[in-house]
């Protein structure tokens, strides 16, 4: 899928949506959960705000995980993960979200997406990338779980490592 600017979008849909709408009530469990997810999305909004770590990308997705990484230099580290686990479906562009706000979608943009069929433990995320130049643009991830990994993690072998860094599973010794 193309934006009108000629941005390819990455979109995935994990199960087919069906033509009925189900309107869904949040549990006292659910409600839990929102507030702690966004914790989490403050603290990832906090570090894309007070750090050089301004640039997101996508790292990988695998079975039900999308993998985002943050930093200020992806050629050679990145600075913090984001985890969404669970995830039914995937409104990205692969490469390039510019100093993004990260927030649980309101209700007037869940109902857009109300063809997804989302369950009552599934949350629609909104990623508003570089909100300050005109206006920027809003992606979307609906996934049960996000989690936020901090800490170096290098693209090269490096000795002597500092508490909170590592190395990334795919560097071979030597290279």
């Amino acid at each position: 899928m193309n934006r009108s600017d000629g941005v390819a979008v990455f979109e995935v849909v994990s199960r087919p949506p069906s033509l009925g709408y189900v309107r869904r009530y949040p549990t006292k469990t659910a409600l839990r959960l929102t507030r702690e997810m966004q914790s989490t999305l403050d603290r990832i909004n906090k570090i894309v705000q007070t750090t050089n770590a301004t640039d997101l990308v996508v790292q990988s997705y695998a079975r039900d995980t999308l993998l985002l990484t943050g930093s200020f230099d992806h050629c050679y580290y990145h600075e913090f993960e984001v985890h969404f686990r669970g995830v039914a479906y995937i409104g990205l562009p692969i490469y390039g979200l510019d100093s993004p706000t990260f927030s649980i979608a309101g209700d007037p943009i869940r109902h857009l997406y109300s063809h997804l069929e989302l369950d009552a433990d599934e949350t629609l995320f909104e990623i508003h990338s570089d909100p300050d130049f005109r206006g920027g643009h809003r992606y979307y991830v609906a996934a049960r779980e996000i989690e936020l990994v901090e800490g170096m993690v290098y693209y090269y072998v490096r000795d002597e490592l500092k508490p909170g860094e590592r190395i990334a599973d795919w560097v071979q010794n030597g290279g």
